[in-house]
């Protein structure tokens, strides 16, 4: 259970029966009333429904759970009348980092469902390498999956194959579950998308229908590099494939959000705290590092079979989506997961050691590994339970030094007054001879700036369980980096405007100086956007179409295409939460957007494309 700032419900695990007619839809009605008492099922009722299960794991061993095994869970996740969930945990034979795990959930009817998987991650247990065997998973006496897996250094995966997302003790009820979709994108814990997908789109039809152990899924990178450059699925703040479950109502795109957060195990972000069995709490692990640190404190180096790397400039949100719509504490794990990979990933003194924040730095950090690296430390901040309290605090006090962190920067002193925050890389040194001499600025990669822009707008939206120190904070950063994006969509390319069909170039000039002084905010700075304007479009001027300005006062020049894929569409969401936060302008920048020859291209280009970036204001 989660709460909102003021301690209403925020997520909670709702259970109970209805009487279901296969492939016919049931609508369940929530409504305020008062709650039946009922004593919680515990793990004695567990125990008799005569349960065993076990986890062949080849010469690694085998565990198994009879008995009183059940006794005693790793941690309780459920209690309740109608389902308590628990889950259980067992080293495999000798092996110091093989360790089987399964989430146990029992109904009232006596039905028993079993998520089983397999991990192979901890921090410093020495040499990490990767486990290769066959698989086997057995409940109640009939085995149920049996998969040969080679299984690096700190993944992990569920033991379900083909369409199973579970299994069940007896017969899986089949359940396909649709929530009200509109309700939850209301309720800003997740965006708000403008798109419509057809059931039929090719989007949807090629979403995984089946899992297999590590499989790729819907993580569509270019030959499966998550650094590789250019437009991909994943990319946003959610990944398509979780999108879609708010743009489509075909039935088997849950089934789809489930499966890819079980892809997310192929990555090595599985960060297990031998110490606590949990991922690393920051508080625990001030100079931990996997890339330097300036105490020498490093996670145990991998060796053996090499997964696909796992890059935080282009990084995924994991997780996220399959624990709104499920529940399951490992989803809950994995965007957990994912929040402390980005943090052993950094330098420690880059991140401030146990503050936790990414900022870009020169060299170092781009503005959008700070981007996805705050969305994910936000989205794990959101979801972690509230009775989880060492976890909850610890996300919350990241997510606030990090707030904290730009807020002295860029709001409590004087800094750039186009709401740039600092830049990485400039772009003039991609240029050559009269085009370079061209760029008297910092030439800035705006697109990135409007991730970051996105991803404090959604944060100032959700709700979080920080403090209204924090909050009001947020709110200052939110108005401070706005200003990036409304004052590219200006009415004119006169006076001090930026006109807004050219908002969609790669990049903008966004300081006078090369080398200007972020951290002080002393700059310079460039007078105003229109100077921005000029700069950019002398630059521009250098190369050939469709990059050269063309200037139209009605048509957006896009220089992508299709348009979903394109610069305009990623500062959709920015101004969307602009618009939403009442950011001084971006209702009249909005409106020029929206008005404007090429938009309805837009939105086709979102419903039939892609709708990953088609985020709209919520007011």
């Amino acid at each position: 259970m989660t709460t909102w700032p003021d301690g209403s419900l925020k997520f909670a695990v709702l259970s109970g029966t209805a009487a279901l007619t296969a492939g016919s839809a049931t609508t369940i009605t929530l409504s305020k009333g008062t709650s039946t008492t009922g004593t919680a099922l515990t793990t004695a009722n567990l125990k008799a429904t005569g349960i065993t299960a076990s986890i062949a794991c080849g010469s690694f061993g085998t565990v198994s759970w009879s008995g009183t095994d059940w006794d005693s869970s790793f941690a309780a996740h459920v209690s309740g009348p109608q389902m308590s969930s628990w889950i259980y945990r067992k080293p495999v034979g000798a092996d110091a980092h093989l360790v089987a795990w399964l989430e146990v959930r029992l109904f009232a009817s006596g039905a028993v469902e079993v998520l089983p998987w397999i991990e192979n991650g901890y921090i410093k247990v020495a040499h990490p390498t990767n486990k290769a065997a066959t698989y086997v998973f057995t409940l109640g006496g009939t085995q149920r999956s049996s998969q040969a897996i080679d299984l690096p250094a700190r993944c992990r995966t569920p033991l379900v194959a083909g369409q199973a997302l579970s299994y069940w003790l007896d017969t899986d009820p089949g359940v396909v579950v649709r929530h009200d979709t509109d309700y939850l994108q209301g309720t800003e814990v997740v965006p708000p998308y403008m798109a419509t997908v057809d059931p039929s789109s090719s989007m949807v039809t090629s979403l995984p229908a089946t899992f297999t152990p590590l499989q790729q899924g819907s993580f569509a990178y270019s030959q499966d590099a998550m650094e590789s450059t250019g437009f991909a699925n994943p990319i946003g703040l959610l990944p398509q494939h979780d999108v879609l479950y708010l743009t489509s109502n075909a039935p088997s795109i849950y089934a789809s959000v489930i499966r890819n957060g079980y892809s997310a195990g192929r990555y090595p972000i599985h960060y297990r705290d031998e110490a606590t069995n949990r991922p690393l709490k920051f508080s625990d692990h001030p100079n931990l590092s996997s890339n330097s640190s300036s105490t020498n404190d490093y996670t145990a180096v991998a060796s053996g079979t090499v997964p696909p790397d796992w890059d935080q400039a282009h990084h995924p949100s994991v997780g996220f989506m399959a624990y709104l719509l499920t529940g399951r504490y490992y989803f809950i794990d994995e965007v957990q997961f994912a929040a402390t990979a980005n943090y052993v990933g950094l330098n420690d003194v880059v991140r401030g050691g146990v503050l936790g924040y990414t900022v870009p730095v020169e060299g170092v950090n781009q503005v959008r590994q700070a981007a996805w690296n705050t969305r994910t430390l936000m989205t794990a901040c959101a979801i972690t339970p509230n009775a989880d309290t060492a976890m909850h605090a610890e996300y919350a006090t990241a997510f606030t030094n990090t707030i904290t962190k730009y807020y002295n920067q860029y709001v409590a002193q004087p800094n750039n007054p186009l709401g740039f925050i600092q830049s990485d890389p400039d772009y003039t040194g991609n240029l050559s001879g009269a085009q370079a001499a061209a760029a008297t600025g910092f030439m800035a990669p705006t697109w990135q700036h409007d991730f970051f822009t996105a991803t404090i707008g959604w944060a100032l939206a959700a709700g979080l369980p920080i403090t209204s120190t924090a909050q009001t904070q947020l709110a200052g950063v939110f108005t401070f980096v706005a200003k990036s994006v409304v004052g590219r969509l200006g009415a004119t390319n006169t006076g001090t405007d930026y006109l807004f069909t050219e908002a969609g170039a790669y990049f903008v000039c966004a300081a006078a100086s090369h080398t200007p002084d972020w951290a002080g905010g002393t700059g310079p700075w460039l007078a105003n956007w229109n100077e921005a304007y000029e700069i950019t479009k002398k630059v521009m001027s250098y190369y050939v179409a469709p990059a050269i300005f063309t200037e139209s006062t009605t048509t957006l020049h896009e220089i992508s295409t299709p348009p979903a894929g394109g610069y305009f569409a990623n500062l959709l969401p920015a101004i969307a939460y602009a618009v939403r936060h009442n950011a001084k302008d971006a209702d009249l920048a909005y409106a020029r957007l929206t008005g404007a020859t090429g938009w309805s291209d837009m939105l086709d280009s979102l419903n039939d494309y892609s709708p990953v970036w088609g985020v709209r204001p919520l007011n």
